[in-house]
């Protein structure tokens, strides 16, 4: 009786590892299905509450821009207006407040802007030509992009100064979860700051400057709703 005993128990120890082995590989064959399904080489570095909505990073390196990253950052239903949102982003008087990696800008008409960042000797200053438009959107939201130009008569090269590369794409919209009272925020981009800055150390520094500036942005709407 006790033989049977332990046959059973040894039996009923197999079944339920092999049902724990199973589940292991089932929930791993989900997150990788998952990890997939977000799919086009993004991947997900930071994730965190965010002024009453939840905020997620993911970042992509571009065959294209010799291993610089893409970083994507969206942050949804949010607790805060989308007009106080908008004016928040859209107000120069505040946006040295969330955003503090901010350089001089200077316009050289037909929404074309030379961009200019002063770094920590011995670095040279870098500089990015662009063409950036805005577009107001419908429910009070906004649509902010700017895109690299080779160049322009107004900003010629100078040689102790480095042109870099440089795009951004910010959307914000009423969340469809209170039209009224909360919203959605999207940004997308990329920064190669050229020279011999090594790519791993810009890719890194890019992501979490790029989501501590919007987070930093959230924050101040929120105080202002």
């Amino acid at each position: 009786m006790f033989l049977w005993q332990q046959s059973r128990l040894y039996r009923e120890r197999k079944q339920t590892s092999n049902a724990r082995v199973l589940t292991t590989i089932t929930s791993l064959a989900l997150f990788i299905c998952q990890c997939r399904a977000e799919g086009d080489g993004w991947r997900l570095f930071r994730e965190e509450d965010a002024a009453g909505g939840r905020l997620r990073a993911e970042t992509k390196e571009s065959d294209q821009r010799d291993g610089v990253a893409f970083v994507r950052v969206h942050a949804k239903d949010i607790d805060v207006p989308v007009s106080t949102l908008t004016s928040t982003f859209l107000s120069p008087s505040l946006a040295h407040a969330w955003n503090p990696y901010m350089g001089s800008v200077r316009h050289l008409g037909a929404n074309v802007q030379l961009q200019s960042y002063s770094l920590p000797w011995p670095f040279a200053t870098r500089e990015y030509l662009v063409h950036c438009t805005d577009e107001a959107l419908r429910g009070g939201g906004h649509r902010s992009q700017c895109t690299p130009v080779a160049s322009h008569p107004e900003a010629p090269m100078h040689s102790e100064r480095v042109r870099g590369t440089s795009e951004a794409l910010w959307k914000i919209s009423p969340s469809t979860s209170d039209l009224s009272r909360r919203s959605d925020i999207f940004f997308e981009g990329a920064v190669d700051p050229g020279g011999a800055l090594p790519k791993w150390l810009v890719n890194e520094i890019g992501k979490q400057a790029s989501v501590n500036i919007v987070a930093s942005l959230l924050k101040l709407a929120e105080r202002r709703k």
